[in-house]
């Protein structure tokens, strides 16, 4: 098994959690990776943190001891997406209520008004709901949560605000050249859609690598 240990300090037996460094080293090659890293930048060998984010994680083992890494497939995330839209939809449906009640003449420019504000709040909410959530310490919409998935930078790394922003119009990208950068998540090698390529992100079943015990902050 790999086990990484921090560079200045044992980072998994630092006395408080502003005693933790924040550089570790990868015993394959000696690399330098950051605490967040699930696999080495350098060399690409799994790396075994107790804890990453702060979020607990026991970890399934193979054979050999090494952690096994599954990516997410085609299927699963298409489950994940279903579950975040069926959220989404009735959060949308609540959103309506108010323009239901009082608008009454659905011709006049009080009507415009008021399904335009519609639409800006559904794409804020949408833009805001799987940006905070992928960017998360759980790395993962609910939906992902449900089937057991999460999302990586190309590093194993928790992704930033800015990354799952941008990791979100460019699934919308993919879904404008006639869903075919979606598709592409069962073609490639690493279940990579467009957007995953574009954004530098991948997708792992958790069960295969890590089962989180830790919760939404």
């Amino acid at each position: 098994m790999v086990v990484s240990t921090c560079i200045e300090k044992d980072r998994f037996n630092c006395r408080s959690f502003e005693d933790s460094c924040d550089t570790m080293y990868c015993r394959e090659c000696g690399a330098e990776n950051g605490v967040d890293a699930v696999f080495c930048r350098s060399c690409g060998a799994r790396l075994v943190p107790d804890t990453l984010n702060g979020v607990e994680r026991s970890l399934s083992v193979g054979d050999d001891g090494a952690p096994l890494v599954e990516f997410a497939g085609f299927w699963l995330r298409f489950g994940a997406y279903l579950i975040d839209s069926f959220l989404l939809l009735i959060v949308y449906g609540l959103l309506a209520i108010p323009a239901v009640l009082f608008v009454e003449d659905w011709e006049s420019a009080e009507a415009v008004v008021a399904v335009l504000g519609w639409y800006i709040a559904v794409l804020i909410i949408t833009v805001a709901y799987f940006t905070y959530f992928e960017s998360s310490a759980a790395q993962a919409t609910p939906g992902k949560r449900a089937v057991g998935i999460f999302v990586t930078d190309r590093d194993g790394n928790r992704i930033t605000g800015y990354r799952a922003f941008g990791r979100y119009w460019a699934r919308v990208l993919s879904f404008l050249i006639l869903y075919l950068g979606v598709l592409l998540i069962g073609f490639t090698d690493r279940k990579e859609g467009l957007h995953d390529i574009l954004a530098g992100t991948l997708v792992y079943r958790q069960p295969c690598l890590t089962t989180f015990k830790g919760r939404l902050p």
